[in-house]
């Protein structure tokens, strides 16, 4: 028999194995909802894409359920989308995991892009994604270095989709045990050859007030006027014209 001791600012978890028996701990965040039928462009509201429109999504940990990177402590991120997510897709789209990993909104190593997001109460360091470009696709996390070049670094995420459901298994050491998060799904016109969309065309944002905080089971939300019915004016903002940040 052997035991194995799991501590997060959260909770303390004590567990005892057999040893031929894996060791499993989760904890997850609530699965949270967001409205359908509330996607922005460039110029305002979308007509709303069903596989980029987010229904509900949750956040959860795990010891020995998954190995990412050599590591069995992993997040996972679920995202269930308003329709099935197709073989094929006309632009270059992308299922994000958006994280405030040092939870300060002044900083954003991985750029400025999502800066007014949350009227400016988050900043993102991480982003852990899945894209698809045509019928190609792929996962990674990407930040930003010193010098403000991206790092792409595919082997963090591990990515499934069945059906309309989207799934990222995140290696646990880049981002911390508690962290601020948002999700989003993008779509742009085109990309470069360094994977960096260009055009963008319309996307989804949860929650649409505020931001989520892991290990707290909670929506914090900021007290600001709305756009329109529904949507956050800094939401708004973030989409106007400006590009992706990496």
């Amino acid at each position: 028999m052997r035991s194995k001791l799991i501590y997060l600012p959260f909770v303390l978890l004590a567990i005892v194995a057999v040893a031929s028996m894996p060791i499993l701990v989760v904890h997850a965040d609530p699965m949270y909802t967001d409205p359908t039928d509330d996607m922005l462009t460039s110029g305002g509201f979308a007509v709303a894409v069903p596989y980029l429109d987010i229904v509900n999504y949750q956040v959860t940990v795990s010891v020995g359920q998954h190995t990412v990177n050599g590591n069995p402590d992993v997040y996972t991120v679920t995202m269930n989308m308003n329709g099935p997510i197709p073989s094929r897709v006309p632009d270059f789209v992308e299922w994000d995991l958006l994280v405030d990993s040092d939870m300060n909104a002044l900083t954003h190593p991985a750029g400025n892009f999502w800066v007014f997001v949350a009227r400016g109460h988050v900043g993102i360091d991480y982003i852990a994604r899945y894209w698809m470009d045509g019928s190609k696709s792929g996962a990674e996390l990407v930040s930003y270095d010193s010098n403000g070049f991206p790092v792409h670094m595919p082997s963090e995420v591990q990515a499934t989709v069945n059906g309309s459901t989207v799934t990222l298994n995140i290696d646990l050491n880049p981002l911390g045990t508690v962290f601020s998060y948002l999700v989003a799904t993008r779509e742009y016109t085109t990309h470069s050859s360094s994977l960096t969309p260009v055009g963008f065309v319309r996307g989804d944002l949860a929650p649409d007030y505020g931001y989520n905080t892991f290990g707290v089971g909670q929506t914090t939300v900021s007290q600001y006027s709305n756009f329109g019915p529904g949507m956050p004016d800094g939401f708004v903002r973030v989409m106007k014209g400006l590009q992706h940040p990496y």
